[in-house]
């Protein structure tokens, strides 16, 4: 078989180009904190998948600390992965038996997260180099949701 040199030299730029051309990444999910009462967004990121957020809060029961990991899968679920707090009492009142003040594990799983804000939870949520102080930020008795908007496929 014989080929034509200016057609083997495009097949040549062709396979080149497909080669070379940029593969386009996923895009990333959102992570989201949305004023369901007014419906608008008050706060959004990238959130790439098996990215991880927490929630910085104090637990009005104990007047403790409590600090809660989450991690979102690439259908928008939140999942719960550890909790950390000195404070014994606030673990088993999430249902844990550890007296460590290091990340104790667990696995709940959420469709989103519901919160009321207030001055004395002082809730702040922690993603990357973002600090969102909600407490400071936002009327006691406001209502927010955190959800992660998977990506359309």
């Amino acid at each position: 078989m014989r080929y034509d040199r200016g057609a083997k030299a495009g097949l040549w730029i062709l396979i080149g180009a497909v080669l070379l051309s940029p593969v386009p990444l996923s895009a990333a999910q959102t992570l989201q904190i949305l004023l369901p009462e007014s419906g608008s967004i008050y706060w959004e990121a990238s959130f790439p998948e098996q990215a991880t957020f927490i929630l910085r809060h104090c637990n009005s029961i104990y007047d403790a600390w409590l600090e809660e990991r989450f991690q979102g899968d690439r259908h928008g679920r939140i999942q719960l992965t550890a909790v950390k707090t000195a404070h014994p009492a606030v673990l088993e009142y999430h249902g844990l038996e550890a007296s460590s003040a290091d990340w104790v594990p667990l696995v709940r799983s959420l469709d989103k997260i519901p919160l009321l804000v207030s001055k004395r939870g002082r809730l702040t949520l922690l993603f990357e180099h973002h600090s969102i102080p909600l407490s400071q930020n936002l009327p006691d008795g406001t209502r927010v949701e955190i959800r992660i908007i998977p990506t359309s496929e």
